[in-house]
C-alpha cells in the first residue's frame, strides 16, 4: 500500500491586525523544500534520488498552496494542516497520489 505523499515542516505562526482588538493567524510558507521534508522513501519514487526531485516537490507543494507564499490559518486550502498546539506550528501539505511514480 502506498503511502501518501506529504511534505511537513514547522514555522512559527504570526499575527496580522486588522484592527485595535482583532487580528488573525497567518503563516510564511517555506520557499526551499527538501528530501527531509518530504514522507517519501527512495523506493517510493523513481527521481528521489536525482537533483530534480528538489525541483519536483517544490512545484507540487507550490500547487497545493495555490501560488502562494503566505496564508490566513482560518482560510486554508483542503490539503494544507496546520497544527498550533506549541510554539512552532507544524505545517503538513497533502501532495497528489500521482506525485508518487
Amino acid at each position: 500500500m502506498p503511502v501518501a505523499p506529504t511534505v511537513c515542516y514547522k514555522t512559527k505562526p504570526y499575527k496580522i491586525w486588522e484592527d485595535e482588538k482583532t487580528f488573525r493567524l497567518a503563516i510564511n510558507f517555506k520557499q526551499e523544500l527538501g528530501r527531509t521534508d518530504c514522507n517519501l522513501k527512495p523506493h517510493e519514487h523513481s527521481y528521489y534520488n536525482s537533483d530534480l526531485f528538489a525541483g519536483m516537490l517544490k512545484r507540487a507543494a507550490r500547487e497545493a498552496q495555490q501560488g502562494r507564499s503566505w496564508q490566513y490559518l482560518d482560510s486554508l486550502p483542503d490539503c494544507i494542516t496546520v497544527d498550533t498546539s506549541r510554539f512552532l506550528a507544524v505545517v503538513r501539505i497533502q501532495l497528489p497520489a500521482s506525485f508518487i511514480r
